[in-house]
């Protein structure tokens, strides 16, 4: 149940236009909300929440949803493989909505928005939303990478990429 508004992080520490951290917020724990917060200079990832604790009760079909809006996202750079991500989103049902997010680059880097297998153990009572976002010079905008169970759903509609390698990947099940 943790919320967080209105942070700025920069993550050059020493401020010599290296980034120093690999993260600006993380959590594994959900429901977590984030929003109205400008995370820069990251080499990993800016919002990361692999989202499993706690499991959900038997039933349960979406009721610890995250939610991540209107958040200022840029520079988030790695060398490593995989690394650099915007905003990552892992088996926690997540509406993800109006974020501007620029400038996440690396080698074979994820992406702007990473939403992995964001699935419940039953069946979700609502859609995964990706609206209204705005990339702008991302390896990848957008990848919607989700698996294991079947019927979910997923809605992305209304963002708005420019100068990406790849717009929208979209790999699952």
């Amino acid at each position: 149940g943790t919320t967080i508004t209105y942070l700025t992080i920069t993550g050059d520490s020493d401020s010599n236009g290296t980034p120093d951290i690999k993260y600006g917020i993380y959590s594994e724990s959900r429901p977590l909300r984030v929003d109205h917060c400008t995370i820069s200079t990251i080499r990993g990832y800016g919002i990361c929440h692999p989202g499993t604790d706690p499991s959900p009760a038997p039933g349960d079909t979406d009721s610890l949803r995250g939610y991540f809006g209107y958040n200022f996202i840029t520079n988030i750079t790695h060398t490593n493989a995989g690394m650099a991500t915007g905003i990552y989103t892992e088996h926690a049902p997540s509406t993800i909505v109006s974020n501007d997010i620029a400038t996440v680059r690396g080698v074979n880097a994820n992406s702007g928005i990473l939403v992995a297998s964001c699935y419940y153990v039953t069946n979700m009572s609502d859609w995964v939303n990706v609206e209204g976002n705005c990339f702008s010079d991302c390896t990848m905008a957008l990848w919607a990478n989700r698996f294991g169970t079947a019927g979910d759903k997923m809605r992305i509609r209304s963002n708005f990429i420019t100068n990406s390698v790849i717009g929208i990947r979209v790999t699952g099940a």
